[in-house]
């Protein structure tokens, strides 16, 4: 640093204590923020620009920053190493997108900067993202007749992976926390920019690195300043808000499965496989055709079933070769065709086409005879005969849909575009996919009437609904995991602690249950469980490593187990195809006790989720296999 910069010098405050601006002495938190990407010295020269995402609410001078708003920063100078001398890179941060669409200019010293956090399933206290929700003084009717709703005690919280700064004590400007051989001097650069150096080679800034920054008043103040007086009570100021965490309870209660209130599922047997096929209806002539070759990371959301009465099953699949790219804003990304057929006679009853501009599930049973579809920019619930009953408009791009078992309660999210149109073209081609955007939380009741909405900051998980409350997975340190209720009267009760070795799935079916994935072994050996509304363990089994696609559905009376077993050792998670695909096993229960009823395997199965829907009554459930969608008539209890 040169005598000019030492006679202003960085005040020697404590970033995670006391940290007040010149003018009022007011408590000034810094701003945290993560870059968006690697910033390499050897690829960025002068001049270039570099993105940093807020991950915590900042209200300062003049501007507010909310969780994921952008900050622009400029490469004022860029040194690569020569002949073992060491890299340089100095970054101003000049605009800020201020509680605004666009970017304006702002000025933020760069004070700090810490390794991106590890891997959040082994974090011990990973922070959970709270959405900002607003909720509704009266219900907004979704038709000019409907009444007026009032606002009842159902709300929502959400949860997801937060990353914040990780402040320790005697935390000073300049501090580089867990990454090696990294120095940081601040205000020393071009324009008083903050210059990263590194002796080992390229400087490499990974994406995700945790910076602060604080604007230049609070930044650089005069030497003569007094120091805080109080650090303990700044320092509680300091650190981000973390909720509340229970106390640490190792008890897994899902371990133990005793007769008769928990039933182990063993394999199926050539007694369990003697469901009677009714018959097969063809699909092929109706443009349904498989992509045998495709090589696919996951399953797709390509194919549904559904019953609409006691002799109608319909069937919706992605009818890939009628798309024609480009034609339209926003591009139509899926054509389904959606056939309603009948059971006893074969016959084409109904049909429709519906244009879908994402890759997400797209139809959804709500009762005996109505299903929810995801049509375009819009909603729309189908009746019997596929006849449409109602429309609901969707301000955005549908993000995800939830209901609970019984069908009252209804969550859908919708993107809420953030940036300007330029903004996100351009981070769009600086980050190769799309930016990340704010998300907007509708609530319906039974009626489709709105109990709740807000906004809520991306990296969100889908809340799983049951007709009590909300449920909602929390990790724990060592790969524990607690399952939380959060009732609708606003009560909160931990339901389960389980260990997983991989990041669990949890959903709900009818008639009220929780259907749990989890893995067993660190090579993600999967695991399936049913549990009660209260948490307690109805139903637990192993399936193997070669299976994949685990789900359930049910109806009030019984309930559905779905996998798909794959041909060859390939370890879980490796890429397949569908002439990977051995076939699909079903297995049905009581859903009283979770006594097994029955199971039915199909040749051939789809590589799509669905694909299985039981009727209305139990007594049936129609399996997709191959060009055919097979009707088993189900035993009786």
């Amino acid at each position: 640093m040169g005598q000019t910069m030492r006679s202003e010098v960085l005040a020697a405050y404590l970033l995670g204590f006391s940290l007040r601006a010149v003018f009022g002495q007011t408590p000034v938190m810094p701003v945290q923020a993560e870059f968006l990407k690697p910033v390499q010295v050897h690829k960025v020269a002068a001049g270039a620009t570099v993105f940093a995402k807020v991950t915590a609410e900042w209200n300062g001078q003049g501007c507010v920053l909310h969780p994921g708003a952008v900050l622009e920063a400029k490469v004022e100078a860029s040194e690569a190493p020569k002949n073992g001398s060491r890299s340089t890179l100095a970054l101003s941060f000049d605009r800020a997108q201020c509680d605004s669409s666009e970017l304006q200019p702002f000025r933020l010293v760069l004070l700090a900067a810490a390794a991106p956090p590890d891997d959040w399933r082994a974090v011990p206290e990973v922070e959970i993202n709270s959405p900002r929700l607003r909720a509704h003084p009266g219900g907004e009717p979704m038709g000019p007749s409907e009444p007026i709703f009032q606002m009842s005690s159902q709300h929502l919280e959400f949860t997801g992976v937060a990353h914040h700064f990780p402040f320790k004590p005697n935390l000073r400007p300049g501090d580089i926390l867990g990454i090696r051989g990294l120095k940081l001097e601040v205000g020393t650069g071009p324009n008083r920019s903050s210059v990263f150096s590194s002796a080992h080679g390229d400087l490499t800034l990974k994406a995700f690195t945790q910076i602060l920054l604080d604007p230049p008043s609070v930044a650089f103040v005069p030497a003569a300043a007094p120091l805080p007086h109080s650090v303990a009570g700044a320092a509680e100021l300091a650190r981000p808000h973390t909720p509340a965490q229970p106390a640490r309870v190792t008890t897994d209660t899902l371990e133990a499965c005793k007769a008769p209130a928990c039933v182990v599922d063993q394999p199926v047997t050539g007694t369990d496989l003697a469901s009677h096929t009714l018959g097969s209806i063809t699909v092929g002539p109706l443009g349904y055709e498989r992509r045998r070759r495709r090589l696919l990371a996951d399953f797709e959301q390509d194919t549904a079933l559904a019953w609409l009465g006691p002799d109608e099953v319909l069937f919706a699949f992605n009818s890939h070769p009628l798309i024609q790219r480009g034609s339209e804003s926003p591009e139509t990304k899926r054509l389904v065709r959606a056939v309603l057929l009948s059971v006893s006679s074969h016959a084409v009853l109904e049909s429709a086409d519906w244009r879908i501009h994402d890759f997400q599930k797209f139809l959804w049973q709500l009762d005996a005879t109505r299903i929810l579809v995801h049509v375009g920019d819009e909603l729309r619930i189908y009746g019997r005969r596929l006849e449409l009953e109602r429309t609901i408009p969707l301000g955005g791009a549908l993000r995800f849909l939830r209901t609970s078992p019984s069908g009252d309660s209804i969550v859908f999210g919708t993107v809420r575009e953030k940036h300007s149109q330029e903004l996100h073209a351009h981070l769009r081609d600086e980050l190769g996919a799309e930016p990340e955007e704010d998300v907007e939380i509708t609530m319906f009741d039974k009626d489709f009437r709105i109990v709740t909405s807000g906004v809520t900051v991306p990296g969100l998980t889908p809340p799983t609904l049951l007709n009590e409350g909300q449920v909602s997975l929390r990790p724990q340190p060592e790969g524990d995991y607690r399952m939380a209720i959060e009732k609708w009267e606003s009560t909160t009760a931990t339901l389960a602690r389980f260990k997983s070795m991989c990041a669990p799935q949890v959903s709900s079916i009818s008639p009220d249950l929780l259907f749990l994935v989890s893995c067993v072994t660190n090579i993600g050996e999967p695991e399936y469980r049913v549990l009660h509304a209260d948490g307690t363990l109805m139903l637990r089994g192993r399936p193997g490593s070669r299976q994949m696609c685990i789900e359930g559905a049910g109806n009030p009376r019984r309930f559905a187990v779905k996998f798909v077993s794959r041909l060859g050792d390939d370890p879980p998670g490796s890429r397949f195809s569908a002439s990977d695909l051995a076939f699909a096993e079903i297995r049905i229960y009581r859903a009283e006790d979770g006594k097994r009823l029955g199971a039915m395997r199909v040749d051939d199965p789809p590589t799509s989720y669905g694909g299985f829907a039981l009727s209305p009554d139990g007594s049936q459930i129609a399996v997709l296999s191959g060009s055919e969608i097979k009707v088993f008539a189900l035993p009786d209890e």
